[in-house]
């Protein structure tokens, strides 16, 4: 799935519907920075265990160190810009920051905790932009815990299905209409159980679509 795309996902499933106009398309570029941002900042805590894959340039110290000053660089400029327009949100993404940094410093060498660190910044998105569902974002960390567990084959699909159950049994609790989420979890166990690779950021879709539906 591309960012740009990912990032208007992401702010659909926040307001519950695919509604566009100016706000929202000035949110999903903000979204969009963000993430690429904290891609850029995943990489760069992955820079010594990366070191074997050749091609990428983030993996030498002197890239690496230019890297870090530009992302510091965007970021403090991204919170300057925020606190112009909502003072709240340059304080969340200032608090967002600190909480990686910790994280990552205390919980990165524990391999499974460490492949959950880059997906902090999805549920942390939609809190930013105003989602008051808890049920909800916990749920779509769970999607995208899957499928990077499954990307990483630190599970196998049918140790997978629990935690899809889980996410669609927080949508019924939030919304209270089983008939919409069986119908999507139906969907997902499908695509879950399929073994193209690609075919698992459908389920990401599929479980955004299922909340703009409820």
């Amino acid at each position: 799935m591309s960012w740009s795309a990912l990032a208007y996902a992401l702010v659909c499933f926040t307001y519950g519907s695919f509604w566009l106009n100016g706000i929202r398309l000035a949110e999903s570029f903000g979204v969009f920075v963000f993430l690429i941002l904290f891609r850029l900042y995943d990489d760069l805590a992955n820079s010594e265990i990366d070191r074997h894959k050749l091609q990428r340039s983030y993996t030498k110290d002197s890239k690496a160190i230019l890297l870090k000053r530009y992302f510091y660089l965007l970021y403090t400029g991204l919170i300057l810009l925020l606190s112009f327009h909502e003072a709240r949100q340059a304080i969340l993404l200032i608090s967002f920051l600190l909480l990686c940094e910790i994280c990552y410093y205390v919980l990165f060498p524990f391999r499974k905790i460490r492949l959950l660190l880059p997906l902090l910044k999805y549920p942390f998105v939609v809190l930013v932009l105003g989602s008051q569902d808890p049920y909800a974002i916990f749920g779509l960390f769970l999607i995208f815990l899957l499928i990077e567990y499954r990307d990483e084959d630190v599970i196998s699909k049918f140790m997978a299905l629990p935690i899809l159950f889980v996410a669609y049994a927080l949508c019924y609790l939030n919304n209270q209409d089983l008939h919409v989420a069986i119908v999507f979890l139906i969907l997902s166990i499908a695509t879950l159980l399929v073994n193209y690779k690609r075919a698992r950021y459908l389920l990401l879709f599929l479980y955004i679509l299922n909340n703009v539906a409820l």
